[in-house]
């Protein structure tokens, strides 16, 4: 049911791409950047709110807002992945990707996958959690 055309929404996923700084001359600084790929469109079924029936899922400590369910187990999305699930996707003035929700949790099946999500003001830096990646 939750694969039916008529439940899926539209919303963007952009996955993290990991660029290291370099000063005026091209050398290496040591410090990384966060930058995210371009938001690519997708359609998937999502959810208005948590419900009892997914808390097992992710178990009961795991904090999230929202759940999308993607009808296959190939599904692109990660830990790492930042999600515009309101909107359009958006731009500060340096070029930087705003969004307003992080993965929190990935379960994948054969023909299933789940994510659990978080709204998070949209930011230009990653959320505190997403921290532990870069």
């Amino acid at each position: 049911m939750r694969g039916m055309k008529r439940w899926k929404t539209r919303f963007y996923f952009a996955p993290f791409d990991h660029v290291d700084l370099t000063d005026g001359n091209g050398h290496y600084t040591g410090e990384p950047k966060t930058v995210y790929s371009p938001p690519i469109p997708a359609m998937a079924h999502v959810s208005a709110d948590r419900g009892q029936a997914v808390v097992e899922a992710f178990g009961i400590n795991t904090p999230f807002d929202r759940v999308i369910f993607w009808d296959s187990g190939d599904c692109p999305i990660t830990e790492t992945t930042a999600l515009i699930l309101d909107g359009e996707p958006q731009y500060d003035a340096d070029g930087n990707l705003l969004f307003d929700h992080v993965v929190k949790q990935v379960a994948r099946s054969f023909n299933l996958t789940m994510i659990a999500v978080e709204r998070v003001e949209r930011v230009e830096e990653p959320h505190a959690d997403h921290q532990q990646y870069f």
